[in-house]
């Protein structure tokens, strides 16, 4: 597989990332520290380290990952993560552009 080159530097095609992850997913680890410094909560204050760990992991193998699956998750079946070829399908008989009602 050949590399795409760009005329922009690397630097400014890579997603911003706040201590290795996004800010989404850094906003959610912010949200449950918050939450278990209210809550007083022992095992929502555990839970913190693996899942930052887990999804730094998870940026690391692809950051737009996490962006790209909160896209689908606004369209539903409308978003198409991957390039499909396009389907040169007919209109039937009948129904298309230039017709009259």
């Amino acid at each position: 597989m050949t590399r795409s080159s760009s005329v922009f530097h690397m630097s400014l095609n890579r997603p911003r990332l706040v201590a290795g992850v996004g800010s989404e997913a850094f906003g959610l680890i912010v949200v449950m520290g918050v939450m278990a410094m209210n809550l007083r909560s022992l095992p929502i204050a555990l839970s913190i380290p693996p899942m930052f760990l887990f999804l730094r992991w998870v940026y690391r193998k692809d950051a737009v990952l996490l962006k790209a699956f909160l896209g689908y998750l606004k369209q539903a079946d409308l978003y198409d993560p991957w390039v499909r070829a396009p389907v040169a399908a007919q209109r039937p008989p009948g129904f298309g552009r230039g017709l009259f009602c």
